[in-house]
């Protein structure tokens, strides 16, 4: 899964996000949905779980918008009691200097195995 976020229409996201917050989740809980029903290849070598890679070239203070901060916690929360452990590992790339900073600090706060699939490169 490849995930761009820097590419995003940030005031169309924001708004779709606010204005229909319970479609914005439902399409991201069918999204995960249909990801768990696709079959792995059985030549697949890690059976962990998915791989995303978040692309944040062209990320900007636009994308701490309130909205989509309020969005993505609602949609962290479901995938926490509804999805867990399908995430084998989570590449973001293009990561600006605030990204990894911020990164830097949470480090503390997250479990070794968590830590184990998030990996950043600027």
């Amino acid at each position: 899964l490849v995930e761009r976020v820097g590419a995003w229409d940030v005031p169309m996201v924001a708004k779709t996000a606010e204005s229909d917050h319970d479609r914005f989740i439902m399409l991201h809980c069918m999204a995960m949905e249909t990801m768990a029903r696709m079959d792995r290849p059985d030549d697949c070598l890690d059976p962990r779980g998915k791989v995303a890679i978040m692309d944040c070239m062209g990320v900007s203070k636009q994308h701490l918008r309130s909205e989509l901060i309020r969005a993505m916690q609602a949609i962290s929360t479901i995938d926490s009691d509804h999805f867990p452990d399908t995430l084998a590992e989570l590449w973001v790339v293009n990561a600006p200097y605030t990204f990894t900073a911020i990164a830097t600090l949470c480090r503390p706060f997250l479990s070794s195995e968590t830590l184990q699939k998030f990996h950043v490169s600027s």
